[in-house]
């Protein structure tokens, strides 16, 4: 039986399954992305899973920094529903191409809000180096940054993107969905060639925990 959180990514194509090429020359079975003009209720729907997930659903402010162009529409969505739920939420965008960024300085109740730089996907982490700087100049000191999907495997250097962003920027990734959230959910044929690139790639992580499921 498809699973819910597969069932949601096909709908909206974000999960296409196919050999696909990174920069590097990996080959990966499947590919997660949005596809072009993504409808509103796409975001919507992302939104009200951020705010489920456990990083966030304790929050009581936050203010949310979307990376143009990509990052807008999430964080814009976060925001709206933060609003809906209640909490004190404000928005900025961030231009990564941008020489400066043109932010109001932060106040004086930094510390009881929760700073979170929002983008569809991180991957090398090249994109939050453009931003940072500019984001503390004006006061704020981030400790989250927000994306969509996490295929729980690590690159050329033995890291996840996780522990890559942590130690470089000192930053919680959070990811509103993890590959182990919907690999039991798939078909066999393609669960079986996702295993089987994480069993070279995959973090220890995701193999301790697949180790304890029954995938057959």
């Amino acid at each position: 039986m498809i699973s819910s959180q597969v069932s949601f990514l096909l709908r909206y194509g974000l999960y296409q399954f196919g050999e696909t090429v990174f920069k590097n020359g990996r080959i990966s079975p499947y590919t997660v992305r949005l596809q072009q003009y993504p409808p509103n209720e796409l975001f919507q729907f992302l939104a009200q899973l951020a705010w489920n997930l456990e990083q966030l659903a304790s929050l009581q402010a936050i203010h949310c920094f979307g990376i143009a162009n990509s990052g807008i529409r999430l964080a814009t969505a976060i925001y709206e529903h933060g609003l809906r739920l209640g909490k004190h939420a404000e928005l900025s965008i961030l231009y990564p191409l941008a020489t400066e960024q043109h932010l109001s300085p932060a106040d004086g109740n930094q510390e009881a809000t929760a700073t979170a730089l929002i983008d569809n996907a991180v991957t090398t982490g090249e994109t939050l180096a453009k931003v940072l700087g500019g984001v503390r100049q004006f006061g704020y000191r981030p400790e989250v940054t927000i994306r969509i999907f996490d295929r729980e495997d690590v690159g050329e250097d033995g890291q996840s993107t996780v522990e890559r962003i942590k130690t470089r920027f000192d930053l919680d990734l959070i990811s509103i969905f993890k590959l182990r959230d919907i690999v039991l959910g798939l078909d066999p044929m393609e669960r079986q060639a996702i295993l089987a690139y994480q069993s070279e790639h995959g973090t220890t992580s995701f193999k301790d925990w697949i180790g304890g499921q029954s995938v057959l």
